[in-house]
């Protein structure tokens, strides 16, 4: 009766986690960083009203101000502005959700309105991590579709790369937000998916394989992964050795962008499980480790997202019919009549072709779209374009 008693305590043990430390969880204090504290003030119109519900509808317009306040913290004010109705629809409407706390500072009335200065704190993390949040980055980011090779190792049983348990954890989580999945139809294996999934500690070769895999199966995006479980052999508890034993799991996944082979994002998890069963062990130390992996995964890759949404994309501009003398004023022309091109770096002509770096707010398509319709003194047309490349023909 004693070891069955300690065998469920070892579970729960397993399925609690560690203890929490003297002076607070880190739960609390990752809530007390993660958290905004702003002061905004709410006005209504007390003539349409009585001066509760003024003052009702005042304190709503404050919450609105404090919640819009902080996703301009990591929402640039363009994107706020092109997406205000989904702003509307799905976060101001539940802006309540948001805040923590709200402290009434003062309210007054002035020339027919009511106004309240409220304290709130924000909590900024659960806005950020908001569906919003990922559907503005991906939609400016065109939406880029994901492909996975995981390397699994469980206990010395291997998986190929596109099944497994943490395969199978991180499509579920990247579905959860949105994100489109592109699913193999080949049942094995090719040449160069075998090398990247035997490769996964070279993070170069990785790189490389994963643009010619990527841009094979139509994919801006590849995550590839490594995952092993072991035994770490018999829990002992209190001095008795139990027939449940324990089993360590780590992963570390990784972000490639396509067009250039870019990594976006690196997670690492490792945590353990206890289990009589080798194999639902390694499963459920699997499960315990990837979610948080994969949501630290998609944190950082929106954040770099919005890195280049907020500060601009470099892309590469390659113009056909431009005399050196045009490709002058070309720049100039740029830098005049654009207000998203922030930067222009000429950097080569030769064989009737300037070649331009531009930093753009935006992404390439978007560039396309607006070299083709202002006018500007030039008669663009675009010959090619992918994720950091634009070729196209000029003339004045």
């Amino acid at each position: 009766m004693r070891q069955i008693i300690a065998f469920w305590a070892v579970l729960a043990l397993f399925a609690c986690g560690c203890a929490t430390a003297k002076g607070g969880s880190k739960a609390d204090k990752n809530a007390a960083d993660d958290a905004k504290i702003v002061v905004t003030t709410g006005m209504a119109d007390i003539r349409s009203a009585g001066d509760a519900e003024a003052y009702d509808r005042a304190m709503e317009d404050a919450k609105r101000k404090a919640v819009e306040e902080v996703i301009g913290t990591f929402v640039d004010s363009q994107t706020v502005t092109e997406n205000g109705s989904l702003l509307q629809d799905k976060v101001f409407g539940r802006s309540a959700g948001y805040l923590s706390r709200i402290e009434p500072l003062k309210k007054w009335k002035e020339d027919g309105l009511v106004y309240q200065q409220v304290r709130f704190t924000v909590k900024i993390g659960q806005l950020k991590d908001d569906v919003l949040a990922l559907d503005l980055a991906q939609q400016r980011m065109n939406m880029p579709r994901v492909i996975f090779y995981i390397y699994e190792s469980a206990n010395g049983k291997n998986d190929t790369g596109t099944s497994g348990t943490v395969y199978n954890e991180l499509v579920k989580k990247f579905q959860e937000k949105r994100f489109v999945i592109v699913n193999r139809q080949a049942s094995g294996l090719d040449a160069e998916e075998n090398a990247l999934v035997s490769g996964m500690d070279d993070s170069q070769k990785a790189s490389g394989l994963a643009v010619k895999i990527g841009a094979k199966n139509n994919a801006e995006i590849v995550v590839t992964g490594k995952a092993t479980a072991v035994d770490n052999g018999a829990i002992v508890l209190n001095g008795t050795t139990m027939d449940m034993h324990s089993y360590q799991a780590n992963v570390k996944l990784q972000v490639i962008n396509v067009a250039d082979g870019r990594i976006l994002a690196i997670a690492t998890k490792e945590g353990a499980a206890g289990h009589i069963n080798a194999e639902n062990g390694c499963v459920q130390a699997f499960k315990k480790i990837t979610p948080p992996a994969a949501d630290e995964l998609i944190a950082k890759t929106v954040e770099t997202w919005e890195d280049i949404l907020n500060n601009g994309n470099l892309l590469t501009l390659d113009v056909q019919g431009l005399t050196l003398t045009d490709s002058f004023k070309f720049q100039k022309a740029l830098q005049q009549y654009f207000r998203e091109v922030k930067e222009v770096f000429p950097k080569k002509t030769e064989n009737g072709v300037s070649q331009f770096m531009v930093r753009y707010l935006g992404n390439a398509r978007d560039f396309a779209m607006a070299l083709s319709t202002v006018v500007f003194g030039y008669k663009v047309d675009v010959l090619a374009i992918d994720s950091t490349t634009l070729k196209i023909k000029a003339a004045p």
